[in-house]
């Protein structure tokens, strides 16, 4: 069984991971949308806050 600090904390990895993935595919375009960029963590960052507090 995992502890709940370790399940957040893959939580966060796999959040950071897909981030990462999908600002390095933006970064890769032609067009590079910092905000597109900064919209995807903000959204991110919710979708982990929504998985923490449950």
């Amino acid at each position: 069984m995992k502890t709940k600090a370790s399940y957040q904390t893959d939580i966060i990895a796999a959040a950071l991971g897909v981030s990462a993935v999908i600002g390095g595919i933006l970064y890769a375009t032609a067009d590079v949308n910092p905000f597109a960029v900064i919209f995807i963590s903000v959204t991110i960052a919710s979708i982990y806050d929504a998985l923490k507090t449950n």
